[in-house]
């Protein structure tokens, strides 16, 4: 693919939403201001891999919507995916909310300002790098539907020291990827707060549903205790860190 715009230095971007697939060279990132007309279409378009990057330094973006700032986004129900680097590096955004019928999210790293994610029960997977380097996000709620969690999904997050679940059997059961070479993938790891059905735990009583201890699934400073049952056969790897 030939580089639709190269060593440009732009300072706002107009996307319209018939735009598909431009190439951005990593010089062509001065552009402080993003506009769009359709989240969906900026989401998905491939040049978003690119921007934010000049040298080694990312330049963060404000991202406008039909001309207004987004400060608080709304995912629009044309989406059931949110793709990997959809709104990396925007520092407009401080609020998202997802609706039901997403079941896979990622695309927040480097959004600086990021401070509350709604994710609903439905999503099934948290991707690679999806809530990575928010350094305002201080909470997140991961639901009962969520299956699988990616490398590095809230890596380098120092602020995330309360997570939330639907009950302990379905915390237990969530895959880290890569968790034998990477720890970052899971909100346990720094938090300092866990609540189980809106209730703080520290002294983990196993369920009896549960047979083996997934690896990164008790980490973190917030377990005192952890008492197992006599069903349990396996201890993973990293299951304590």
């Amino acid at each position: 693919m030939s580089t639709s715009f190269k060593d440009c230095t732009m300072w706002n971007l107009y996307v319209p939403r018939g735009l598909k697939y431009p190439s951005f060279d990593r010089t062509c990132v001065n552009a402080k201001n993003i506009y769009v007309e359709d989240i969906k279409a900026w989401a998905e378009n491939s040049f978003v891999v690119d921007i934010g990057y000049y040298g080694s330094e990312p330049l963060k973006y404000n991202l406008y919507l039909n001309g207004e700032l987004v400060v608080n986004l709304v995912i629009p129900e044309n989406m059931t995916v949110v793709p990997q680097r959809a709104f990396r590096y925007c520092k407009s955004i401080e609020t998202v909310t997802l609706h039901d019928k997403v079941t896979y999210v990622s695309g927040f790293s480097y959004c600086d300002n990021l401070r509350e994610v709604i994710i609903p029960n439905g999503v099934e997977e948290i991707g690679e790098m999806a809530f990575s380097r928010c350094n305002a996000l201080t909470s997140i709620h991961i639901p009962s539907s969520v299956k699988k969690i990616g490398r590095i999904a809230f890596g380098y997050s120092p602020n995330l020291k309360t997570v939330y679940f639907d009950d302990l059997e379905s915390m237990l059961n969530i895959e880290y990827a890569e968790a034998e070479v990477d720890t970052t993938s899971s909100p346990l790891r720094i938090a300092e707060n866990v609540y189980v059905n809106n209730v703080k735990i520290s002294d983990i009583v196993v369920p009896e549903s549960i047979t083996e201890i997934r690896p990164l699934s008790l980490v973190g400073p917030w377990v005192k205790s952890v008492r197992l049952h006599d069903k349990v056969t396996k201890i993973r790897e990293y299951a304590f860190g």
